[in-house]
């Protein structure tokens, strides 16, 4: 689907994915076939299975989007943090909509590690960045959670 979106230079993310639109194709595969698509891009090209793993983490990392473009922002930034790059000129050249706001929260998320030091992958900064944000809010989610007898998002007890 990637391939069809790629080949016509009209299409983009405002009049594809945002619209729930899909380029026209024998298949007859629809929005959700093209999002899942440019997902199937990112997992062959940052580590299968633990980067989409990493991307999901990230993901439920992110503020709540209050509009279209925060929940692109969110993707992106996301997509970048599991892969240890920063991945918003790929997303750019898909046609997405990237904000500054995004490149900005990217560039300043990637900075927690020196660039010579992140592994193949992104997996090291994302577990730098898992143990500061534990440290940063693990304590106090930790003692919310024990004193309303609740489970995270993973369904961990504490």
């Amino acid at each position: 689907m990637v391939d069809y979106y790629m080949a016509d230079e009209n299409l983009d993310w405002d009049n594809t994915l945002k619209i729930g639109r899909a380029p026209a194709n024998p298949m007859k595969l629809g929005a959700a076939d093209l999002f899942a698509g440019f997902l199937l891009k990112l997992y062959e090209k940052h580590g299968g299975l633990d980067y989409v793993s990493r991307l999901w983490h990230e993901v439920g990392r992110r503020p709540k989007a209050d509009d279209i473009q925060d929940a692109v922002d969110n993707l992106i930034v996301s997509a970048s943090i599991a892969a240890g790059e920063n991945l918003s000129e790929q997303f750019s050249e898909w046609r997405w909509p990237v904000s500054d706001a995004a490149r900005t929260e990217i560039d300043r998320l990637l900075d927690i590690q020196s660039p010579d030091s992140r592994d193949v992958g992104g997996s090291r900064i994302w577990t730098e960045r898992s143990r500061i944000d534990e440290n940063r809010y693990g304590q106090n989610r930790k003692t919310e959670l024990s004193e309303i007898g609740g489970s995270d998002q993973c369904g961990n007890r504490d």
